[in-house]
């Protein structure tokens, strides 16, 4: 008898570790219909012979009556369990499963020891942590998805060889659910940081220009040391009074001490030989009381090892399990003890979350399955629907953490 409903958003290559920490007696597969050639094969092999292909680009988002019709044939069959792994990020795919089964849980597919979550109940709370009006966030977003657009081509070029998965692309023409993640910390440092402030690894700089826009306050230095990248971002958002654009390594700054009021630096420490320099320099070009934000993936969850020294192309890699352009890994206690090195005082650790999905999750839990599917319809994705939650929230929060602390003097 089926009783469990496996869903597979994740990567390719943790599919064999997922199945083995979840078991597949007795389980039937949720998968998108343009992962059939890369899946259905291998769970066949496992003995998963019912595997519902779902007509969707994207998990939880449903688009046809074909798809409409197979969530209720598939609830129909009444599965106790759904299981996803917690080392993607699935905020759309724990809606989708809690449409279909009684209970959602989330499996850490990585880990060492069995770690198995079952997913919040509706008597989870939390509280914004800022004010800005969704409004006012999705129109700006809009706005840089329509700019994004207008060099589309130039940007999916980058989204492969050294680049591929490090440079933030295309998700948010796509919609994706990981790309608003990383836009929602920029919504989130906005409201934190004031005066002159100097972004580190900016990427194509969208993230600075959304900071400008809540908070006009504020003048960002934005750098990056791949040029083409500053190029396109210089050409889309450079009309900015408010910013700047710079190629530049931390490492070589020419910036004089004690000149920004705020560093902000997300996803740039894990790809460094040297963290504890970004830190000297950071306390170097910080005033005191200044404001440092960064972001890190939490080891305890990120799905892949990181790579030491390891030869070999970007794919040979992944199919080992080994991200190929991360080279230091950390988790909370381990940034904690890296900032108090530094004398940064009052460091917090905060996940993006989508809140939003929360609080859908606990309504839906009352509804019929036509009035959940219909509340999933049409899902779309906004930077304002995170919350910066002092706790991670399987299934729902980012496998990054931000972290943040004052630059006190010595």
């Amino acid at each position: 008898m089926v009783s469990n409903l496996l869903a597979f958003p994740c990567d390719k290559e943790l599919v064999a570790s997922f199945c083995n920490k979840v078991g597949t007696k007795g389980s039937a597969a949720l998968i998108l219909r343009k992962q059939e050639k890369a899946l259905k094969g291998y769970l066949s092999s496992l003995g998963i012979s019912e595997v519902y292909s779902l007509p969707e680009d994207l998990y939880g988002r449903i688009t046809s009556q074909e798809t409409r019709a197979m969530l209720a044939e598939i609830h129909e069959r009444g599965m106790t369990n759904g299981y996803l792994p917690m080392n993607d990020f699935c905020g759309n795919v724990a809606l989708l499963l809690a449409t279909l089964v009684q209970q959602v849980n989330a499996v850490n597919a990585t880990s060492i020891e069995n770690v198995e979550t079952p997913l919040p109940s509706s008597e989870v709370t939390w509280k914004s942590d800022h004010s800005v009006k969704r409004e006012i966030v999705g129109e700006i977003q809009k706005e840089i998805v329509e700019k994004l657009k207008s060099a589309h081509a130039r940007i999916e070029a980058m989204d492969g060889g050294d680049r591929a998965g490090e440079k933030p692309t295309s998700g948010l023409i796509l919609n994706a659910a990981y790309d608003c993640e990383v836009l929602s910390r920029y919504v989130y440092a906005s409201h934190q940081v004031e005066g002159q402030v100097l972004e580190i690894g900016c990427g194509l700089g969208y993230g600075a220009y959304l900071m400008t826009r809540l908070n006009p306050g504020i003048s960002i230095l934005a750098v990056d040391y791949d040029a083409q990248v500053i190029e396109i971002a210089q050409e889309l958002w450079g009309h900015e009074p408010q910013l700047r654009f710079e190629v530049g390594r931390v490492e070589d700054s020419p910036f004089p001490s004690h000149g920004f009021h705020a560093v902000v630096c997300f996803e740039v420490i894990e790809h460094l030989s040297n963290p504890v320099g970004l830190l000297e320099e950071i306390r170097r070009l910080l005033v005191a009381g200044g404001r440092f934000i960064g972001s890190t993936p939490n080891s305890s969850f990120y799905p892949y090892r990181v790579n030491k020294g390891l030869s070999g192309t970007p794919e040979e890699l992944r199919r080992a399990g080994v991200w190929p352009w991360h080279i230091q890994e950390f988790n909370e206690a381990s940034i904690r003890d890296l900032m108090k090195k530094f004398h940064f005082g009052n460091v917090t650790i905060k996940y993006p979350t989508f809140t939003t999905g929360l609080d859908l999750y606990n309504r839906i839990q009352k509804v019929t399955v036509g009035e959940k599917i219909e509340e999933l319809s049409g899902l779309q994705w906004s930077a304002a629907d995170f919350t910066a939650l002092e706790y991670y929230v399987p299934g729902f929060s980012g496998y990054s953490f931000m972290f943040e602390g004052s630059s006190h003097s010595v």
